[in-house]
């Protein structure tokens, strides 16, 4: 009796100390102690301490009553509390079941598949249990909860004298279940007494570890015996597993991830098993086909099913049962289908991690009405969406921003929705399995339209709210909050173009500006093709002036210049009959712009002329750059390189003033071409590379990327012009890398010259200049020369001396008469085809 009650009190003190969060030192300045008394009863050296030692030791610690009583009942045995309800026969019974149970120390279940990308949670969720008495491992349904809780239990098996004991609690029908259960996987008999008493008898002197698993369904039940067992047995520890915490005083919580996915794409097979999510499907892959190998050919398709399924465990192995019979591209393309896909047919499987279905069945019944119509309308968001997106799309009659944060708040508790703090902003996601199971539930309860509606008008508006704050707001500010909403905008157009009631709203964001910088250009000139398609009698004026508008400003970013002049023009026409100074201003701009490429500067001087006067009047900075900008092309065009020079370093200025960094970008690169053209090379080289140099962010837009090209294009030949071949056919190689990309077809035409040109003069300079190089050059020009004219690029644009020279040698080096029959044959390639033998050349 002595040693067990001195190995009792010197662990249940120690334990009382940790609880309290201080150090053997903090304990003896409280209780007027030494560290070396405090040292000697928590190693058991010193077995009877004095009472009042007892008493300084309960007050240092400021122990309950009942903890108090324990305490000094560890020092005499006979004073240790009876639970009065318990009666002491009873006791004596479950003192000799204990007996008998002792050759058991766990009932932890035999794993049969191997921990795949979990060790460092495993680790993580130890070091949490060592220093808190109840952690709760939180997370969406199928994410690993469980398995991770299992595989913690064997792995402290050691450092728990009386055992690690697995309650589930997923099988039960009722709260009051819950004390009955965790009775029996303790393996105690019945007994007088309640059953949270019979368990607390058992508990209340033991060391062990106590993992509640699935605790979501009977979470009050839950919570409350944990908070019984925290309060009553010192020496217990718990790990529960839930979709969402316990909500007890000292619990920590570890919300676990989803598995590590491959960035995309990923083309290497041995990087993409360097993540958990890749190496997981792979390891079930094999077990149901022993033939199954993950080579850099189907990498690719394994890692887009890792990331769509957003890493979920569950998922991955589902998905991955089905290699036996579908290759992993074949199950990418089947994803849309998931739930009939994600199934299992091992009956040993619990039922609701036998399909997708069911694991998030088991979530969604356990929230109220009102969520579960929440979490629908959550499904209508493409990404993530923030609190006002939220309450503007999802609230239903008088609901406020406070309702829908508790909401946002359930759901995000519950495991259903993810919080994620961009920047300055906390947003909201769905997982993509969970996003898709709501839009059935959302159809099924016929309410898909009028959110639809909500979304669309919501988007809409922030589009044009963005579009006012084009003009004066700097784009570092705005293009972020832009870019993380191309999802839903992209939903919005596509849902709103199909129907005839909402092609209004289509319309709108086809029209904005703001949105139109931020998407491909390829896509933004579909989405005003297919809004201008729909333009009737019942279509604003303003609204069709507008479009026209975005028609022309898209149509001359392409190099479609004849199509932008005459899409500006109407756009001016429709300006004039509204009345609308402003409008007139920037279609007048653009027309000067276009006339200025197509070497029309005589008519493009009296428009910027004129839309110069009234962006100066009303005041419009960003207006006047533009104008300034276009005016100084025209100008240095002309051969009045001082001018030029003048206009565009106002442009340059403004632009910089106003944060207009795509604006800025073309103005400084119009001030390198008036330098190179006035007959300073270097200058403009370095101008350009100062452009370049500002461009290359980490946050790179679509906009940026526009700029990245265009200026590795002038890079390439400001060098060639320089003889400093090699470098000018890597920023020829970049610009064309880029600018086929994005369709950008004119930098992609020009960039395909200056390739051609650098690689010919490099190889003179080398005296390597081969017949297979020469008539690959001698196609592409043919090439180059036919896209000229399509697009209306002017002979002169992006050429000078050097490239005349180019052709006159390739003519002299294969003869007329051939190179004719080239560069014909050349004008038939497609752009593809001309771009991979460009990459081909010597």
């Amino acid at each position: 009796m002595e040693t067990a009650g001195r190995t009792h009190f010197g662990a249940l003190l120690k334990q009382f100390r940790l609880d309290a969060g201080m150090t053997q030192q903090d304990l003896a300045e409280r209780a007027k102690l030494s560290v070396e008394a405090i040292s000697t009863l928590e190693r058991g050296a010193r077995t009877r301490p004095h009472s009042e030692t007892v008493n300084l030791l309960a007050r240092a610690l400021d122990l309950l009553p009942r903890c108090e009583a324990q305490l000094k009942g560890a020092v005499d045995p006979s004073r240790r509390p009876q639970r009065p309800d318990v009666p002491s026969a009873s006791r004596l019974r479950l003192l000799r079941s204990d007996d008998e149970a002792a050759t058991t120390r766990n009932n932890l279940p035999r794993q049969l598949t191997s921990l795949v990308g979990r060790q460092r949670e495993v680790d993580e969720v130890a070091g949490l249990l060592r220093r808190h008495r109840l952690v709760t491992v939180v997370g969406t349904g199928g994410v690993g909860k469980t398995r991770v809780a299992v595989q913690l239990g064997s792995a402290v098996l050691d450092e728990c004298p009386d055992g690690v004991w697995l309650v589930d609690l997923a099988p039960l029908g009722h709260e009051r279940l819950v004390e009955s259960t965790v009775r029996a996987a303790l393996q105690l008999p019945s007994m007088t007494g309640s059953d949270l008493e019979i368990v607390l008898a058992h508990l209340e002197t033991r060391r062990l570890l106590l993992i509640l698993d699935n605790c979501e369904h009977v979470i009050d039940r839950a919570r409350d015996m944990t908070a019984h067992i925290i309060q009553v047995c010192p020496l217990v520890r718990i790990l529960a597993t839930s979709r969402q915490p316990l909500a007890v005083t000292g619990e920590q919580v570890y919300r676990i991830p989803s598995l590590a996915v491959p960035p995309n794409p990923c083309r290497n097979a041995q990087a993409a098993l360097t993540h958990g999510a890749t190496e997981l499907f792979v390891d079930r892959a094999v077990a149901v086909d022993a033939s199954f190998t993950l080579t850099d050919h189907n990498a690719p398709e394994v890692v887009e099913i890792c990331r769509r399924l957003d890493g979920i465990p569950l998922a991955i192995e589902l998905a991955a049962a089905r290699v036996n019979v579908l290759a992993p591209r074949q199950i990418a393309e089947r994803l849309d289908r998931r739930f009939k896909l994600l199934t299992s047919t091992d009956c040993r499987v619990l039922p609701r991690h036998q399909t997708m279905t069911a694991s998030i069945d088991w979530s969604y019944d356990l929230l109220t009405p009102r969520e579960q119509r929440f979490f629908e309308s959550l499904s209508i968001f493409v990404g993530s969406c923030t609190l006002e997106a939220a309450a503007e799309v999802c609230t239903v009659n008088e609901e406020d921003d406070d309702d829908i944060l508790d909401l946002i708040a359930s759901l995000v508790t519950k495991s259903l929705l993810v919080a994620e703090l961009v920047g300055d902003d906390q947003r909201y996601r769905l997982l993509e399995s969970s996003r898709q199971y709501a839009a059935q539930k959302l159809d099924v309860r016929g309410n898909r339209e009028a959110v639809e509606c909500r979304h669309a008008t919501f988007y809409v508006r922030m589009a044009e709210r963005f579009d006012s704050a084009w003009l004066t707001t700097p784009e570092q500010e705005w293009i972020p909050q832009v870019e993380i909403e191309l999802g839903n905008w992209r939903a919005v157009f596509e849902r709103t173009i199909a129907n005839r009631r909402l092609v209004v709203l289509a319309q709108r964001l086809a029209a904005t500006r703001s949105v139109g910088h931020a998407f491909p250009e390829v896509e933004v000139r579909s989405w005003i093709t297919s809004a201008l398609q729909l333009v009737d009698e019942r279509t604003a004026p303003r609204l069709v002036a507008e479009l026209e508008f975005a028609h022309a400003n898209s149509a001359r970013r392409v190099g479609e210049l004849s199509l932008s002049l005459a899409a500006a023009e109407r756009a001016m026409a429709k300006y004039r009959e509204l009345g609308d100074i402003s409008g007139i201003a920037w279609a007048q701009s653009l027309m000067g712009g276009v006339f200025g490429l197509l070497e029309r500067r005589e008519e493009a001087a009296p428009l910027l002329e004129e839309a110069l006067a009234a962006a100066r009047t009303l005041g419009n900075r960003r207006l006047t750059a533009t104008v300034l900008l276009h005016f100084g092309n025209v100008q240095s065009g002309l051969g009045d390189f001082c001018a030029a020079r003048t206009d565009l370093t106002e442009a340059v200025a403004l632009a910089k003033a106003n944060g207009a960094e795509s604006l800025w970008s073309a103005a400084a690169l119009g001030l390198a071409e008036n330098e190179f053209l006035s007959g300073d090379a270097e200058a403009a080289l370095q101008l350009t590379a100062e452009v370049l140099a500002t461009l290359r962010t980490p946050s790179v837009s679509s906009s940026t990327v526009r700029g990245i090209a265009a200026a590795s294009s002038q890079m390439a030949m400001y060098l060639i012009a320089l003889t400093r071949y090699d470098e000018g056919t890597n920023f020829a190689k970049e610009a064309l890398t880029l600018a086929s990309r994005i369709r950008l077809s004119v930098v992609s035409a020009v960039s395909l010259h200056h390739l051609v040109v650098a690689s010919l003069w490099r190889g003179r300079v080398r005296g390597r200049c081969t017949r297979g190089n020469q008539v690959s050059a001698a196609r592409l020009i043919g090439f180059v020369e036919a896209r000229r004219t399509e697009l209306g690029i002017p002979a002169q644009f992006g050429v000078t001396k050097k490239y005349a020279e180019t052709t006159a040698i390739l003519q002299d080096a294969i003869g007329s008469v051939e190179f004719t029959r080239l560069t014909a044959a050349g004008a038939a390639m497609t752009e593809d085809e001309a771009i991979a033998q460009a990459r081909a050349l010597e």
